[in-house]
C-alpha cells in the first residue's frame, strides 16, 4: 500500500474516540448515507471496511471529515493503513480518496 499521509500523533492499541482527520480531497457534498467508507487495513494484511457516518464531514466542499474511532479500529499495534471511498449512486461513480497511514503503539505497562 502506497502511503501518502502518516498521521503525526499518537494512537495506542484500544484507543477509540478521538477524530482523526483526513481528506477526500474532492466535493463530496453529494454524498449519502452509506457512500462513503474507509477500508482499514491492519498490519497482518486483514481489511475491516466500515461506512463513515455523515457527520463526521467537516466540510463536504473540501471532501474534509474527522473520522470517529471506533472499538475494532485499532486493536493491534503495528501499522493501519486507512483509504476511504466515496461511492456516489447517482454519479454510477467510485472515487478513491488519500491513503493514511497509522502507527498503533502498544499500551504503557506500568
Amino acid at each position: 500500500m502506497t502511503t501518502k499521509n502518516l498521521l503525526e500523533k499518537n494512537f495506542y492499541v484500544g484507543e477509540r474516540g478521538p477524530l482523526v482527520p483526513m481528506t477526500f480531497g474532492y466535493d463530496i457534498s453529494a454524498a449519502t448515507a452509506g457512500e462513503l467508507t474507509v477500508s482499514i487495513v491492519r498490519p497482518n494484511g486483514g481489511v475491516r471496511v466500515r461506512t463513515i457516518p455523515l457527520t463526521d464531514i467537516t466540510s463536504a466542499s473540501t471532501g474534509d471529515i474527522a473520522l470517529t474511532l471506533a472499538d475494532e479500529d485499532l486493536n493491534v499495534e503495528g501499522t493501519f493503513g486507512f483509504r476511504m471511498t466515496f461511492a456516489d449512486a447517482d454519479a454510477a461513480t467510485v472515487d478513491h480518496a488519500e491513503i493514511y497511514q497509522i502507527i498503533v503503539l502498544p499500551l504503557a505497562s506500568g
